[in-house]
């Protein structure tokens, strides 16, 4: 479980900020500069912004999230600068074959992120990559995370 701020409400689900915990120091990835990472979360009861909560996700859904986020791009991409360096030659570009392989594995790249973009909504309503708040976070907890998240 982790520690997150509601942000504010998104019709039937909540944009929370997650909480950066002990074991994030050190990382790059949301804790330093953007305060932490914002995500959806659906929940079974109301929640008002500022209101401190605990979140979770199945961790089948959370691989098969970071897969569909970070594995499959990189596959596209390396399987379009494969495919583009093979296409090459066969278009007369056989001197330019890795410049067309990486424009390629850009192109596809770029497709693959916008048909995403625009699948967004579709995969929010689904509820399978967004997160359950479990409930209001313990007091101690949140005292102690606002006073590290604060340098005190």
């Amino acid at each position: 479980m982790v520690q997150a701020k509601i942000v504010r409400r998104e019709h039937d689900l909540f944009r929370v900020e997650t909480i950066a915990g002990t074991m994030c120091e050190g990382c790059t990835s949301c804790s330093k500069g953007r305060g932490g990472l914002e995500v959806l979360a659906k929940a079974d009861r109301n929640y008002h912004p500022g209101d401190m909560v605990e979140i979770d996700m199945p961790s089948a859904d959370l691989n098969a999230a970071a897969f569909w986020v970070y594995g499959l791009p990189l596959i596209i991409i390396i399987a379009g600068i494969y495919l583009g360096t093979l296409l090459a030659p066969m278009i007369g570009l056989a001197n330019g074959a890795e410049i067309v392989g990486v424009a390629l594995g850009i192109a596809l790249g770029a497709v693959y992120y916008l048909v995403m973009k625009s699948r967004q909504g579709d995969m929010n309503k689904d509820g399978r990559f967004t997160a359950t708040i479990i409930g209001p976070a313990s007091s101690t907890l949140c005292q102690l995370e606002t006073s590290l998240s604060k340098g005190e």
